[in-house]
């Protein structure tokens, strides 16, 4: 018999169904095999180097947009289909971190992170929403205050005390710098999970699958 705890752990999750399951194993498969192509030089992409920015950016388009599709809005909103609007907020989370993959040559070579064009400060405002709606979703409510707050913070970096003040910036040039720099979207933890975490647990699970997991702990 499931506990009320446990039914309560599920329920937060949503039901996909047969085709949304698909959708996920595919991009499951393909963020493995990108990183595997990544990590070991495979060479999967034949005559194409990927820069790591690229990379990066490529990985969340595949795994950041499924928060939508598994974690429901609210507490009351269904479970056994995914609505229209979640739909949508997953096909704007691929295509906002696709435009970054498909400009991470001109992000370097024309410092985006400083001067960004117009349409990629938009895809940055749009990213940057997209972003704090996912960790409300997975983190919940307060983890969702300190991220915003804190993503914020350059805006007003004026009006803060004596050791926490900083020059201001306006908020276009805020959006641009979250997603075009190596200090926020791409910052330490999705670098991390990118090029070191994705390995090992791809390393644990191929150990594990093989029973190699348990010949080591034996010895």
């Amino acid at each position: 018999m499931n506990t009320p705890a446990a039914e309560g752990s599920e329920s937060r999750h949503r039901r996909l169904s047969a085709p949304w399951r698909g959708l996920i194993a595919a991009t499951g498969l393909a963020a493995i095999g990108l990183a595997l192509n990544k990590i070991l030089n495979l060479g999967f992409l034949l005559g194409v180097t990927l820069l790591d920015n690229a990379y990066l950016y490529l990985l969340c388009a595949l795994l950041v947009g499924t928060v939508f599709l598994f974690l429901p809005a609210t507490a009351r909103a269904r479970r056994d289909a995914v609505p229209w609007y979640d739909a949508l907020l997953y096909m704007l989370s691929v295509a906002v971190f696709a435009y970054f993959a498909f400009n991470a040559h001109r992000i370097l070579s024309e410092a985006w992170e400083f001067m960004a064009p117009t349409v990629a400060v938009a895809v940055s405002g749009l990213g940057w929403l997209l972003l704090l709606e996912a960790t409300r979703r997975a983190g919940g409510t307060a983890v969702f205050v300190v991220v915003a707050l804190i993503s914020l913070y350059p805006i007003f970096a004026g009006q803060m005390p004596g050791p926490i003040a900083g020059l201001p910036q306006p908020f276009h040039t805020t959006a641009a710098y979250h997603f075009t720099s190596s200090e926020s979207v791409l910052g330490i933890p999705t670098r991390a999970f990118g090029e070191l975490v994705i390995g090992f647990v791809m390393f644990g699970a191929v150990l594990q699958y093989t029973g190699a997991a348990t010949f080591f702990n034996n010895i």
